[in-house]
């Protein structure tokens, strides 16, 4: 049995801030990483079990890396697959340690307030450089969501919250 079509509103919603979280990698480079929020939803009618907020969001990642690990640049744009397929040996997961975190923060048309944190769980170098001669990494990070509506009984009857990743 095909699944029902969500009965969706989106809402506008206001950036208060977007700011890198920013985690120093053991082989000296630094790691920024933000969440953007693209679109937010709610369903109208959830049923049990299913969300009834829906946030499309966007991962941004930038590197800094020490001179002595930069190689030749390359203005290829690789797939995730073949950036996979290319990971440097030894350096499949390297130890990182937060140098700053914060939280994406939204207030949405309903006046409830939406915060989104990235943060990695894994990250991996491979044997490809950027333009900038950077190191190529592919990282693995969860979103964390926060959700804060003025009336705090409203949030309780809340089932979940769904992401989308673009």
């Amino acid at each position: 049995m095909p699944e029902e079509k969500p009965d969706l509103t989106y809402l506008d919603f206001k950036i208060l801030n977007e700011n890198w979280n920013r985690y120093m990698l053991e082989d000296e480079t630094i790691l920024k990483a933000r969440v953007l929020m693209v679109n937010y939803a709610k369903a109208e009618n959830p049923k049990p079990n299913r969300p009834n907020l829906m946030v499309a969001s966007h991962t941004v990642y930038g590197v800094e890396s020490p001179a002595k690990i930069r190689g030749a640049p390359d203005a290829t744009d690789y797939a995730l697959a073949e950036l996979i397929n290319e990971l440097e040996p030894g350096k499949e997961d390297l130890n990182f340690r937060a140098l700053s975190e914060g939280w994406s923060e939204y207030v949405l048309e309903d006046s409830t307030r939406l915060s989104l944190k990235i943060t990695p769980t894994r990250v991996m170098r491979t044997k490809k450089f950027d333009l900038a001669g950077n190191p190529q990494y592919v990282v693995q990070s969860v979103i964390v969501p926060k959700v804060v509506a003025k009336d705090p009984k409203k949030l309780a009857v809340m089932s979940s919250i769904a992401g989308t990743t673009t």
